[in-house]
C-alpha cells in the first residue's frame, strides 16, 4: 500500500504520468532525477530569472540521460518576483492550463513537483494544483549535506509521491457540508458533495 510519501513506481496511479510541472531552484540534480523517473511527453519548468541556467542545465542532462528521440516537449515560464507567492501562483495556474490546454492532458495525467525553486515557488505549486486534484512529487534522500540537514546528495536521490493534502484534509467542507443539510439546504449540501467527488476522482475529458 501507497504510504503518504513514499518512494514507489513514479507512474503508479490510473494514468500514466504525461505532463510534469516543476519548481525550479539551483540545483538541476532533483529535477533531472524526477523526469527520468517520469518519462513525461511534456514539461513545464517554472523558475526564476537567476534559475535559468538550472533550466538550460536540466535539458542538457537529459539530452544525454534519455534515448534518442524520447525528449519531452519543454515550456519555461519565468516568475518575476520569486519570492512573492501571487507571482509565483500565477504562474504555475499558466503551467497547468498549458499542459491542460495546448497538450491536451487531463488532470490525472499531470504531476506537479514541487522539490526546487524557492518557499514561495513550491508553497504556489501546491496552492495552485491541490484544489483541483493533481498529483505531487517530491524529490527527497538518504543522503543530505551540512550534517544530513541540505541538500540531498547526488545518487541518493528518491521521488516521494505525498498524497494531495486538499483531498486528505477534506474537513471544513464535510462541516460545511453537514450543516448545511442540518438547516435542510439541501441544495448546497449536494454542490459541495459533487465538488469532494470532483477533487477525488479522475476527470473523463
Amino acid at each position: 500500500m501507497m504510504t503518504e510519501a513514499s518512494a514507489v513506481n513514479p507512474n503508479n496511479g490510473n494514468e500514466r504520468v504525461l505532463g510534469l510541472l516543476l519548481t525550479v531552484g539551483g540545483t538541476p540534480e532533483p529535477m533531472v532525477y524526477a523526469v527520468d523517473r517520469t518519462h513525461p511527453v511534456a514539461v513545464v519548468f517554472v523558475c526564476s530569472e537567476q534559475t535559468q541556467t538550472t533550466v538550460v542545465e536540466i535539458k542538457r542532462r537529459l539530452e544525454e540521460l534519455l534515448p534518442e528521440g524520447s525528449s519531452p516537449i519543454y515550456k519555461t515560464l519565468i516568475v518575476d518576483d520569486p519570492a512573492n507567492l501571487i507571482d509565483c501562483h500565477r504562474r504555475v495556474t499558466e503551467g497547468l492550463a498549458y499542459l491542460r490546454n495546448e497538450r491536451g492532458l487531463l488532470r490525472e495525467q499531470i504531476r506537479i513537483d514541487f522539490t526546487g525553486g524557492t518557499k514561495a515557488m513550491s508553497a504556489a505549486a501546491v496552492l495552485a494544483a491541490a484544489p483541483d486534484g493533481y498529483r505531487f512529487s517530491y524529490v527527497s534522500g538518504a543522503k543530505r549535506d551540512q550534517s544530513g540537514v541540505g541538500i540531498v546528495l547526488s545518487g541518493s536521490e528518491q521521488l516521494s509521491l505525498p498524497k494531495n493534502p486538499w483531498i486528505v484534509l477534506e474537513e471544513p467542507e464535510v462541516r460545511r457540508m453537514l450543516q448545511m443539510t442540518v438547516v435542510g439546504q439541501w441544495a448546497a449540501a449536494q454542490e459541495i458533495a459533487g465538488l469532494l467527488l470532483f477533487r477525488a476522482t479522475p476527470s473523463s475529458q
